[in-house]
This record gives C-alpha cells, sequence and structure tokens, in this order.
C-alpha cells in the first residue's frame, strides 16, 4: 500500500468517525430539547390544571370511609391498602384519598400513584399512633416525601385526639414532607362499645360538634400553612331524636364551608356490633341521609 493510499484511508476513517461524532452530539442535542420541552410542559400543563381545578371539581370534595349508602355518589373516597393490595380502581370524578401500610411499600406506591396519572391525596400509615413509632412513621414519610409524583398531595393522617393532646409535632415529618394535615376525630356520645356487654365507648361523653373535634387539628394546620383533609369523621345514631344525626351533619357541613383550608372530607360509613353493643356511625336513616346529600348536591362539595 501506497503512502497515499494510506492517508486516504486514515482520511476516510476520519471523516466516518466525525460523522458519527456529529450524529452522537445531534442525538444528545435532541434528546437535550426533549427532556427541555417535557419538563416545560409538565409545569405548564401542572399550572394549567391548578388553574383549572376550581372550575372543575369542589373545592372540599365529599365521600365515605366504606361503602357508600346505596344510590348516594360520592366525590372522594378513602381507601385503606395493606401490603400487596391493588391500588385503587375508582369512578372518574371521584378523588381517591388513599392510605397504605408497608414501609417498604413506600416507593411502589409512590410509582402507582404516578401510573394512576390523575389526581388524589397518598399517605403512609393510616392512624400511626396504634401500631407504629414515631421514629419509623417519620422514616418511611421522609422516602414518601422525596417521590411523590406531581399528580399526588401526601396527606398525613393522624387520630384527632393526638392534635388534642398537643402529641401531632412527634409525629410530623415536616412541612417539606407532607402537603396536607389529616386526622380522623369522632363525637362519641352515645356509641356503644363494640366488645361486648351493654356499656358506652365512652361513658360520660357528651356530644361534640364537628367544628370542636377538628379545632385543634385546625390549629395545627394553621401553623404549618398546610390544608386538612379529614379522613374519618362521625357520629352514632341518636334512637331518641333521629333528627340529631341529620343536624349534626348539616353542622359539619356549614362549618366544611366556612373554613377553606378543608380540602376533602370522607364520613366513615361503618356501624359496629356485637351482642347488644351497637355503635351505628353509618348514615342508614332517611334523616341522616336526606342531610348528606343536601351537602353533596352543593357545588362545594360535589355537585355540579
Amino acid at each position: 500500500m501506497t503512502l497515499r493510499n494510506t492517508l486516504d484511508q486514515a482520511q476516510e476513517e476520519a471523516t466516518a468517525l466525525q460523522a458519527t461524532a456529529d450524529d452522537l452530539g445531534a442525538q444528545l442535542t435532541a434528546a437535550r430539547e426533549q427532556i427541555a420541552t417535557l419538563e416545560a410542559r409538565d409545569c405548564e400543563d401542572q399550572a394549567t390544571i391548578d388553574a383549572l381545578r376550581p372550575l372543575v371539581a369542589p373545592h372540599c370534595p365529599i365521600g365515605f370511609a366504606g361503602t357508600p349508602p346505596t344510590g348516594i355518589a360520592e366525590r372522594a373516597h378513602r381507601v385503606y391498602l395493606n401490603p400487596g393490595e391493588a391500588f385503587p380502581a375508582l369512578p372518574p370524578g371521584v378523588l381517591p384519598f388513599v392510605t397504605f401500610k408497608g414501609a417498604n411499600d413506600v416507593r411502589l406506591r409512590c410509582d402507582q400513584a404516578r401510573a394512576f396519572g390523575a389526581p388524589l391525596f397518598l399517605g403512609f400509615a393510616h392512624e400511626p399512633e396504634n401500631d407504629l413509632t414515631p421514629q419509623a412513621f417519620i422514616a418511611a414519610w421522609q422516602v414518601l416525601g422525596a417521590y411523590c409524583p406531581r399528580n399526588a398531595r401526601t396527606v398525613m393522617v393522624l387520630m384527632a385526639a393526638t392534635y388534642a393532646a398537643g402529641n401531632a409535632d412527634v409525629w410530623y415529618p415536616g412541612d417539606d414532607a407532607v402537603d396536607v394535615v389529616g386526622a380522623d376525630g369522632y363525637d362519641w356520645a352515645g356509641a356503644r362499645t363494640d366488645k361486648g356487654g351493654d356499656g358506652y365507648s365512652k361513658p360520660g361523653a357528651s356530644h361534640r360538634s364537628f367544628a370542636k373535634i377538628f379545632e385543634p387539628v385546625e390549629a395545627f394546620a394553621a401553623r404549618h400553612g398546610k390544608p386538612i383533609a379529614v379522613g374519618e369523621f362521625g357520629t352514632p345514631d341518636d334512637h331518641d331524636g333521629p333528627q340529631r344525626k341529620a343536624d349534626w351533619l348539616a353542622e359539619a357541613g356549614a362549618h366544611l364551608r366556612a373554613t377553606p383550608a378543608y380540602v376533602a372530607a370522607t364520613y366513615f360509613q361503618h356501624s359496629s356490633k356485637t351482642g347488644d353493643a351497637k355503635c351505628t356511625w353509618s348514615l342508614d336513616t332517611p334523616e341522616a341521609i336526606a342531610a348528606w346529600q343536601a351537602l353533596l348536591d352543593d357545588p362545594y362539595f360535589g355537585g355540579l
């Protein structure tokens, strides 16, 4: 091979290498531009969603923790997931209010929420005071706060009694991890025990309004600049006056409407029965169902 041939071959190889480099560079540039476009579109779409949301959804969607009464619609639904249970499939227009167990499932649940795509609430460990330590709870929540997708809002659900006792700070994972402060709270007056016998769950308890039950929650949320979601609330049947439950619900609705911090509320649609004991939280009287339907018909809570 002559020197000329060697130079020509080297030139051809150099040209080919340059073409390859140019092609890789063009692909890299295109990839970067695509990423930038997607990021910009993501922010733009989120801003659009945030701007349109008040026009197409209730300010404070209401629904049930439990199966709704026959023929009653809902705009939010409380979902409790144990490890291994599938992510919920709910009708369009119903906000999933999801809490899950299993500290090892945090990233899996975030991926499932991302795949779900629509807005939802997502929280780890419903009422952790029952079976977790604050340290374990907060550790899992740090992961949830880091990996929660854009379409989800994290909601921490403690018992209302924990806020009332001034102990919520012990469980709080921090403002960076928590988007929404949540609580479960009840009017216990007249609630019968579900442990047998004929005693009351809370002997001597007097009726408390929704506003009174959640007052400490409101104070905590205001201190941290967070909205509020009520995961469970309820009042028992009063067999001496069935209208009392309906009136309690109407007062709860009036308070929710007058307090813009509330962004969701799900009623505890369950009853417990053991022997002669009965604690009926569920809405199963005409008066209570009519009171709930009146709330649901209001666009603020779910009506369109």
